[in-house]
């Protein structure tokens, strides 16, 4: 895994998965817009995060079917870090140190109990096989899938900010990107990148449902179709809140 990581000819990479968004979704104006900030570009301003506290509606008279694939799209910027650079001659020396301390303890195996040797070789051949059965296994997948990967090379930062910005433009489209679920260019989720299945096992990972944090309406809500269960409690409690303070104020002007 460590051979595999530091193997990259890029150290900086941002991913972005693109599916396309069910028709009839609608999100609340209070929604933020993934943008750059003051001082920091759109790359910054991602990985600082954004509040989502948007409300994200779905209307029931749609038709909806669950997608299963999904569009990925790969900026890394060119060349890599001297920090990048360290870890790979590590990872060179570790592994001819592991092949010493390998060939010395087989060539001694008559020193040692046949358990041992053994238990040894029982483990190194499992994992060899286990990982060599989950690689082929994950690109019959891919072929079946036929999923499209899309890999720009950029030669700064800036320029991927660029890319990133125009595609967070794009209307219609569900990205995932740094632990964010975004659509229309506005972050309606955030979670930790470590939960997503899509860190772990890639294009093989379903997109994210936007039917877990949707709220089935009727109609248009741009048209006033909302209904009453998605604004109407938060007006009746500013109804409440309101009254509340007219009564009090009542006595003290008295």
């Amino acid at each position: 895994m460590i051979e595999n990581f530091v193997a990259v000819p890029f150290t900086h990479n941002w991913t972005l998965r693109i599916a396309k968004a069910p028709q009839g979704v609608h999100i609340s104006p209070n929604a933020p817009k993934v943008q750059a900030r003051q001082g920091e570009d759109v790359l910054d301003a991602i990985k600082a995060g954004f509040n989502a506290t948007s409300v994200v509606t779905l209307s029931s008279q749609e038709a909806y079917t669950k997608r299963n694939s999904c569009f990925y799209v790969v900026i890394s910027q060119k060349g890599i870090s001297p920090v990048h650079a360290g870890a790979r001659v590590l990872s060179k020396a570790s592994n001819v140190a592991v092949f010493a301390f390998g060939t010395a303890l087989f060539a001694s195996a008559s020193l040692m109990s046949v358990s041992v040797v053994l238990m040894i070789l029982s483990l190194v051949l499992s994992a060899g096989v286990w990982g060599r059965v989950t690689a082929m296994w994950i690109a019959s997948q891919m072929n079946k899938t036929s999923n499209p990967v899309l890999h720009v090379v950029v030669p700064g930062r800036r320029e991927a900010a660029e890319h990133v910005e125009k595609i967070l433009e794009l209307r219609g489209l569900i990205i995932e990107t740094s632990g964010h679920i975004i659509l229309d260019g506005c972050s309606i989720k955030r979670r930790s990148p470590w939960l997503s299945a899509s860190r772990y096992i890639g294009l093989l990972a379903a997109p994210y449902d936007i039917t877990k944090i949707a709220i089935p309406t009727h109609g248009d809500p741009m048209m006033g179709g909302w209904g009453p269960n998605v604004f109407g409690s938060k007006s009746t409690t500013v109804q409440k809140n309101q009254s509340r303070s007219s009564s009090n104020v009542g006595p003290e002007a008295a």
